[in-house]
């Protein structure tokens, strides 16, 4: 997804996502009891993950990456409530960047990684939040 400037055709930035298959292990204990599925005897549950998000230099700090992380998490809502995906998640480039995506909702996750945290956003808070504001 690009996202562009009303009446300007070059990209100001973008995100991208791919879907992966997570392991049970790596979910943060109180979200283990989230799952309803597994695939085969590994628990493994899959996930939409966010592998870049990205604002061209000059309009980094002005809103941009925000404007696109809803975009991302409004993409994310309409896979999760068509095929009951479990997460979102991404790995952050460092904690100043964690910290933002705490504030959206995201749990650290997997191995705990200081420089660049791993964090899942649950389907479940998301779908949760659109059908109160709904």
């Amino acid at each position: 997804m690009t996202g562009h400037l009303p009446g300007n055709s070059s990209p100001v930035g973008f995100y991208a996502t791919t879907m992966k298959m997570e392991s049970e292990s790596a979910l943060p204990q109180e979200h283990r009891s989230l799952l309803r599925w597994y695939s085969g005897s590994a628990k493994m549950f899959p996930v939409m993950h966010l592998r870049y998000v990205a604002v061209i230099r000059p309009l980094q700090r002005q809103g941009f990456g925000t404007v696109l992380m809803g975009a991302a998490i409004n993409d994310f809502y309409e896979v999760a409530v068509r095929t009951g995906i479990f997460a979102l998640t991404l790995v952050a480039i460092d904690q100043k960047t964690a910290d933002f995506y705490h504030q959206l909702g995201f749990v650290n996750f997997g191995e705990l990684n200081a420089t660049q945290p791993s964090l899942l956003l649950p389907a479940l808070s998301v779908i949760s939040l659109r059908e109160a504001l709904a």
